[in-house]
This record gives structure tokens, C-alpha cells and sequence, in this order.
């Protein structure tokens, strides 16, 4: 494939460099744009294209013809192979600069709004904490490396090959040996990693091993981890190796409070089981938030950086006034709601994981004003529809509200909407549709990804009246 020199001059949505093609070997290329991984602004790189589209390129970078003079040396020995932390040679206060020009520049193109408001009303992004242990859970790939030996570690950028590693910087410590032993005992299996390169149409990805996660919480007064394995379907004599893996990693470990076994049958890339086989130990553990303890399972969701995490809920806290009902749409385990609770006379909770309206049953059994449903949040929102809450509170995955749901929040004409997302470019497309009824009065962001392009934002939008 061809190879050119390229001023990096931006940065994309997930990460990549940003220049235009000014190499006059190239003259058909003139000034078009090319997104480069593993290339960063005030770089002068050597980019290898991938691919040419009608109006842009996308490439990768071999190497550096000009380094930019305040980059930092890397921490991690795996910057630049696996698919994370692509910032992390920008000094801290370069990051938090540029993930402010990409949240912005979403609401300004996907959201359609003025410039100078959004510049208005964007408050500075509120650092991260902690820059590294700063996590408390990472997800880990099966792969295999050239040996056919079984390794566990995170996809390459851009590919579905598995980086090798046996430790994570943004992780606590304690988390290596546990790993490690993972590796060990899965590889005396003798049964092979799921490669998901091998999927076909009519026909299953093939192998076993899938996923390892690793989450940290409290175990009484102490720290203590959680491990998630994920599976293909296994035969009974499968499950009983991974059953007695866990075992033993427990009879190990006195710092791991549960090995949990789940199984997922779908060709895809998600990280989390679809049917739960074994528990060794226990299967959830406890995190505080805003200074409330949330019980949570192994595979819930919740806000992987716990300092970042509080200073979330104290923004929401802050722009929330409380008074009457409010509604907690994909409420998850109860958090951020649950810390709201006290301020209104009545809290509903809605998720469509039953597992997670179980927990956040469980962790809001000193406020009885609170009760939960498991249901999907359109269609809940759609037979609703003549109800009201006072707030509407909602924390969507990354793929946001949507038209639906937008909709029907709107049709609900809640007195104020608290819209806490993380992922800056679909916010913007809902608030694109949220503005014709609300207006947006406040718009924060913490880091709870450093190291990394994304940022999660808290939004207050309060109906607007017709003169």
C-alpha cells in the first residue's frame, strides 16, 4: 500500500489523527483528509493508507518523521499495539484541551447548535482523579499468540488480534497474578480461544475462550476482585473446566471474592454472557458512589473510575432541584438516582436488565419511596404516556436516547431533564431533537477516561415556554 508524510493537525472521534495529503507524489490526493491511528496533532508522520474513499483516506502510522517537542514517554509498554489509551503520550493538560474540542465540535455539527453558545456553555471538562489505577475494572480478549499458547490482553487498534499482556497500569495492583494464573490454567485446558475472525455468514465464530473480566470493589473493609469469564456454549465437560479453574484461582486468592462463569452463543465482539453457568464464591460485589454503598454483580454497569464517579454524582447532585416524582431511565444498578432519592417524594427506576432492577431493588431498601420495573425505556415511555415527573433523569449506553425516546420525553413535559451520557457525538445528535422543547442551561464533564478521546458529559435542559 502506499506510504506518504502527513502533518497531523487534529484529532478524531475515537482517536486517530487527522491531516490532509499535501505529498506532491500524490497529486490526485490533494488536500484530502486522512485519518491515521496510532498519529496525534503537531506530529509529522509516516502514514501507510489503508484505504481510499471518495472523499478521505484512513492509514495507520509506521513511524514518526517529526515528533511533537511536548509529548511525554509513554507509561505503558503496550502503547501504540493494544486498542487503548491512544492519548497517552499528550501531557494531561493537552487531553482535557482536546476532548473539550471534540465534544464541541459535536454539538456544533451532529447537534446543530451555535458555536458561540456552545462555547458558552461548555464548562472545562473536571479532571480525572487519578491518571493511572485509576480504573476498577478492565475487560481482557482471549487470543493466541504465534505458538498457538493461549494469551490474554487487549485487541490491536484496528484489528481483531489480541495483544499480549499480563498486567494494566490503569488497574490497582493485584490484578497481574491473577491474570496470569488465568492464562496458565485455561492453557493446561487445551481448549482454544474463540477467534471471531473465523465468522462467516450461516456458519459460528469458533473456539472456547472468550473474555476475562476483572472488577475491584469492597469485601467488607477490603478491596477485593471479581472475575467474569465468558464462553462460547460449552459441553457439561467444558464447563466443568472452567468451574474447577475457578476453584482454584479462589483456594489461590485471598483477595478475589468470585470467579463467575457466563456463557454467550452470539457471533460478536460484546463483553458480556447471556447465560450464567457457575459461581465460585460470590458474584457481586459492593462500590460506593457519592458516599452510598451500590451492590452490583459481576456483570453490571457501573462508572469504571470511582473517584472520577463521585465527582459525576456530585455535578448531578448540584444541577438536580428536587420536588416531586422523578423518573431514573436506564436506571442500571440504582446509581446516580438513588443519591437524587431523598430530594423528591417519589423515585421510579427503569431498566431492561432484570438482573440490574434486582440489585437496584436491593440498594434502595432504606428509601421506600423507590420502586423499579424491568421494561424497555421506549415502551415504557410509549403506555406512560399520560403520566408526569417532575425531573426526568437519564444515564443511556453509548448509544444514546434516539428518536423514540426523545420523543416521548419531550410528549412527557417533564419540569427539568437531566441527561448524563458518554459519548459526546450521540448526546449531540439527541440534543440536536431535545432543543425544539428544552432549552440546554447547563452543560458539564468529567474524565473518567483518561488517556483516552472520550468524556462523559451531565446536561440540565429545562422546557422552554412560548412567548
Amino acid at each position: 500500500m502506499p506510504e506518504i508524510n502527513l502533518e497531523i493537525t487534529s484529532i478524531a472521534q475515537d482517536g486517530r489523527g487527522i491531516g490532509r495529503c499535501h505529498d506532491p507524489a500524490f497529486p490526485d490526493w490533494a488536500d484530502m483528509a486522512v485519518f491515521a491511528r496510532g498519529a496525534l496533532p503537531g506530529q509529522l508522520a509516516r502514514i501507510r493508507i489503508d484505504k481510499v474513499k471518495n472523499n478521505f483516506a484512513e492509514g495507520h502510522a509506521i513511524g514518526l518523521v517529526r515528533d511533537n517537542p511536548e509529548f511525554v514517554e509513554p507509561f505503558c509498554a503496550n502503547y501504540g499495539l493494544c486498542g487503548g489509551c491512544p492519548l497517552q503520550r499528550m501531557p494531561y493538560a493537552r487531553q482535557l484541551e482536546w476532548k473539550a474540542v471534540l465534544a464541541k465540535d459535536a454539538l456544533t455539527r451532529q447537534g446543530k447548535m451555535d458555536p458561540g453558545f456552545v462555547d458558552e456553555i461548555f464548562e472545562p471538562p473536571c479532571p480525572s482523579p487519578g491518571l493511572q489505577s485509576c480504573r476498577n475494572k478492565m475487560e481482557f480478549a482471549f487470543g493466541e499468540d504465534a505458538a498457538g499458547k493461549l494469551v490474554l490482553g487487549q485487541r490491536r487498534q484496528g484489528s481483531l488480534e489480541v495483544v499480549p499482556s499480563d498486567s494494566c497500569p490503569l488497574l490497582p495492583d493485584g490484578h497481574a497474578e491473577i491474570l496470569r494464573e488465568i492464562v496458565r490454567l485455561a492453557n493446561n485446558s487445551g481448549l482454544p480461544a474463540w477467534n471471531p475472525s473465523e465468522r462467516r455468514a450461516g456458519s459460528r465464530g469458533k473456539g472456547f475462550w472468550r473474555h476475562l473480566v476483572l472488577r475491584q470493589g469492597r469485601q467488607g473493609d477490603k478491596n477485593a476482585w471479581l472475575a467474569l469469564c465468558i464462553t462460547s456454549p460449552g459441553k457439561n465437560s467444558e464447563r466443568k473446566i472452567v468451574c474447577l479453574l475457578g476453584e482454584s484461582l479462589l483456594a489461590r486468592f485471598p483477595n478475589l471474592a468470585g470467579f463467575v462463569h457466563d456463557e454467550r452463543r452470539q457471533d460478536d465482539l460484546w463483553r458480556h454472557g447471556g447465560k450464567r453457568i457457575t459461581v465460585a464464591g460470590q458474584s457481586t460485589i459492593i462500590q460506593e458512589t457519592g458516599g452510598r454503598k451500590f451492590e452490583l454483580d459481576a456483570a453490571s454497569f457501573s462508572q469504571v473510575n470511582p473517584e472520577g464517579a463521585n465527582l459525576l454524582a456530585s455535578l448531578v447532585c448540584e444541577m438536580t432541584k428536587g420536588g416531586g416524582k422523578i423518573l431514573d431511565l436506564y436506571c442500571g444498578i440504582g446509581a446516580p438516582g438513588q443519591l437524587l432519592a431523598p430530594r423528591f417524594t417519589g423515585l421510579e427506576g427503569v431498566d431492561s436488565q432484570k438482573s440490574s432492577i434486582a440489585l437496584a431493588m436491593k440498594n434502595a431498601a432504606d428509601l421506600p419511596h423507590c420502586s423499579y420495573k424491568v421494561a424497555d425505556v421506549d415502551k415504557f415511555l410509549q403506555k406512560n404516556s399520560e403520566r408526569r415527573w417532575q425531573t426526568i433523569l437519564v444515564d443511556p449506553p453509548r448509544f444514546g436516547l434516539g428518536e423514540k425516546a426523545v420523543k416521548n420525553i419531550i410528549a412527557a413535559r417533564p419540569e427539568q431533564f437531566v441527561y448524563i451520557s458518554c459519548n459526546p457525538v450521540t448526546f449531540a445528535r439527541d440534543a440536536a431533537m431535545l432543543k425544539s422543547a428544552f432549552e440546554l442551561r447547563r452543560l458539564s464533564s468529567v474524565d473518567l477516561f483518561p488517556h483516552t478521546p472520550h468524556l462523559e458529559c451531565c446536561s440540565l435542559w429545562l422546557p422552554r415556554h412560548e412567548n
